[in-house]
């Protein structure tokens, strides 16, 4: 069995359609207890991956000729490049790319620099890089669209312009060219499907006060290329899909899934049987731990995917048939007491990943009642399970 199938299949002993499949809890939560957040049944997430997944195959970018005469290429697979923070849309995306039979390139925006993102497309040159227009961290508001748009490389020695000493216009003209480089127009392989995240839709008038932290924001805009830049919401409501779900694309066990990208550019590679091998181990080692006694349907995922192990992390809920919970936000936004308000709210029996919270007792601010087992040991110091 794929593993789509075994993260999404839906049975009605084991994951009913109506049951809550995904929640995203989003960065604001203020005084007045509103919080940005969301939640999605089974079926609707398998409804979703298999328009990610069909989304991917429309004839928006360049393929290479020889990958789209041979959709059953696993040796030299169509690639994607997820350039997402921990939104709604990233397990979604991740399953999509893998059922679609993309290799999938995954890149974390808040550890990311520029000028690596841009020496990965062109070493990598996947069909789409998909991202946001923006998301926040905290109150700081991170423009990943606009970073994407103008890249910025370190200023050259002035050392190398004195032969321009006399002529300022000439100096003017090799800053500009120096400093802002477009990493995609000059990429035509490559083309961005954009998620309307923060930014506000064309024609809505901006409130009377600006909150901080809070969607949309006023503070920027997203602005589409034709011919290269797609929205999301729009190329999703283009498409439909069967009630019944399509076979996903048959990969090799030594085919490589995935490539997880450092901060640096370093790649790490997992191939299929390596994935697979990961989530069961991870399964029996956590039935063995949470044990037969403690019923448990909510996970609670930290870390980003960076890597084998917490790329297993934001699988392993779905893949034993459990609600999948996401936190975007800074685990001491608004305090420190957030991760307990989220564990509250949406009854979260397990804490996968670490993280690192100031003043910590401020977990204690909410009763978790429903939490069974924090795998980190600084958290559980701080949890009463």
């Amino acid at each position: 069995m794929s593993l789509f199938k075994k993260c999404v299949d839906l049975n009605p002993n084991f994951r009913k359609p109506l049951d809550i499949g995904l929640i995203w809890e989003g960065n604001y939560w203020d005084d007045q207890d509103v919080h940005d957040c969301c939640d999605v049944d089974w079926d609707t997430v398998d409804i979703l991956i298999r328009k990610i997944s069909k989304s991917l195959h429309l004839p928006t970018a360049p393929e290479d000729s020889e990958n789209s005469e041979n959709p059953e290429n696993s040796e030299n697979p169509n690639k994607i490049l997820i350039f997402l923070p921990k939104i709604l849309q990233l397990p979604l995306t991740i399953l999509a790319g893998y059922h679609a039979g993309f290799q999938v390139l995954i890149m974390n925006p808040l550890t990311t620099k520029t000028e690596t993102l841009k020496d990965v497309i062109l070493t990598e040159t996947p069909k789409f890089l998909i991202t946001v227009d923006a998301f926040w961290q905290g109150q700081e508001l991170i423009e990943v669209k606009n970073s994407i748009e103008v890249y910025i490389p370190k200023i050259p020695k002035i050392q190398k312009f004195q032969k321009f000493k006399n002529s300022k216009i000439q100096i003017l003209e090799i800053l500009n060219r120096a400093h802002f480089q477009p990493i995609i127009s000059s990429i035509p392989s490559t083309q961005l499907l954009i998620i309307r995240h923060v930014s506000p839709n064309p024609g809505v008038p901006p409130p009377k006060k600006h909150f901080p932290a809070r969607r949309p924001s006023y503070r920027t805009q997203l602005d589409l290329h034709d011919g290269r830049d797609w929205e999301w919401s729009t190329v999703m409501a283009g498409i439909t899909v069967p009630k019944v779900s399509e076979d996903p694309f048959n990969w090799k066990n030594r085919d490589v899934i995935f490539k997880f990208y450092d901060g640096k550019g370093k790649s790490h590679p997992v191939s299929h049987t390596e994935l697979l091998d990961a989530l069961e181990a991870r399964k029996v080692g956590l039935e063995a731990k949470i044990g037969t006694k403690n019923h448990v349907e909510n996970f609670l995922v930290l870390d980003f995917p960076e890597n084998l192990g917490s790329l297993v992390d934001l699988l392993i809920p779905w893949y034993m048939g459990k609600t999948l919970t996401l936190y975007e936000g800074p685990p001491n936004y608004p305090d420190s007491s957030r991760l307990a308000q989220i564990i509250s709210k949406h009854n979260v029996n397990v804490v996968l990943g670490d993280c690192s919270i100031p003043n910590p007792e401020y977990l204690n601010f909410f009763k978790v009642p429903s939490l069974k087992f924090v795998e980190s040991p600084q958290l559980s110091n701080y949890f009463k399970s």
